[in-house]
């Protein structure tokens, strides 16, 4: 859609998390639309179709999105923070053991287990100066980066210790 987006069009979306994933993919994609000089009305905001004045109406657009993010983003804050704290106190009463680790040298499953070695391998190869990024290991491997950093740190630590 961005890419056939014109001077004096108007991009209409039903919510503003239709727009992006995070606070920071919203303002990108607001911004570009804005760059074309396409104005924003998203459905469940209020509207501002009574206005006339285009400066005034992408005003207060903008204000009223100012807001939303800034909300949306107080909320996911006050989420994780309740979650930390649900999980401390289910970790204080032995209730919480946290995920299943999939892929370790251990792993009873021998495709994770391969994969874990691969992992491991290519990892190695990176440390001696190979060209190679953790988002090529987890495309590689089919996994994602946060387990790519999970095995880097356990293989990390194991050495340490050594």
């Amino acid at each position: 859609m961005l890419d056939f987006i014109r001077e004096d069009d108007e991009v209409v979306v039903i919510s503003m998390d239709r727009l992006g994933r995070n606070s920071r993919d919203i303002s990108n994609i607001i911004e570009q639309i804005k760059h074309k000089g396409a104005t924003i009305n998203i459905l469940n905001l209020p509207s501002f179709e009574g206005i006339k004045d285009r400066n005034l109406k992408n005003l207060l657009t903008n204000l009223v999105l100012e807001i939303q993010k800034y909300t949306a983003e107080q909320e996911r804050k006050t989420l994780l923070e309740r979650q930390q704290q649900g999980i401390k106190l289910a970790k204080e009463r032995g209730a919480y053991k946290g995920g299943v680790v999939q892929y370790s040298k251990d792993s009873k499953n021998p495709q994770r287990r391969l994969i874990y070695n691969t992992v491991v391998s290519m990892l190695k190869r990176k440390a001696d100066g190979e060209p190679i990024t953790i988002k090529q290991i987890a495309d590689e491997a089919g996994i994602t980066r946060n387990t790519v950093y999970r095995i880097k740190k356990e293989i990390e630590y194991d050495k340490n210790t050594d």
